[in-house]
């Protein structure tokens, strides 16, 4: 931390970048590899949603669910964003109550043979069809952001689709 505001300015303009691609209209990938960067992304997503944000992870980790990321879902569930996480684990993070209703707990001993399937599948969040963040990486946490893929994020969608119904189903 560099300036007078307390914050690092390397990470700010990693925010910036991050925000500006959401912003904008043009396709755009950068990797993160920090769970301050997944911490950005995913606040940046919440702040930008206007339809939908979800998200897959393992147990909502503190360095990456900060007091700020809940802000932002806290924002994004009071403009009607349609706000779903699904875990795999016991949250790290205790929900705030707002927050509870929108997470499912995936029991993944229940889904008994799926589970092969489950454990291929990166965490990630998406939202509104669009824009995304995916690890690739869950020994390093290395991670892709592409802002503005459709194609991307809608088949992430899908797949997301298709682990809420396999929690149900449980």
């Amino acid at each position: 931390m560099n300036d007078t505001t307390g914050k690092d300015p390397v990470l700010e303009l990693y925010r910036m970048a991050v925000r500006n691609m959401l912003a904008g209209d043009k396709p755009g990938a950068v990797p993160n590899a920090s769970f301050k960067h997944a911490s950005i992304i995913v606040e940046e997503l919440a702040r930008s949603a206007k339809l939908r944000f979800c998200a897959f992870c393992g147990k909502m980790r503190q360095d990456v669910w900060t007091p700020q990321v809940i802000d932002q879902l806290r924002g994004a569930i009071g403009r009607g964003v349609d706000v779903r996480i699904i875990l795999t684990e016991k949250p790290e993070v205790e929900p705030p109550d707002f927050l509870k209703g929108c997470i499912r707990t995936l029991d993944t001993a229940e889904i008994g043979d799926r589970r092969q399937q489950l454990g291929k599948v990166g965490h990630f969040a998406v939202v509104d069809g669009k824009s995304l963040r995916l690890e690739q990486n869950p020994e390093t946490r290395e991670a892709l952001f592409a802002a503005n893929m459709p194609q991307i994020a809608g088949e992430l969608e899908g797949i997301f689709d298709i682990i809420r119904d396999m929690s149900e189903a449980a």
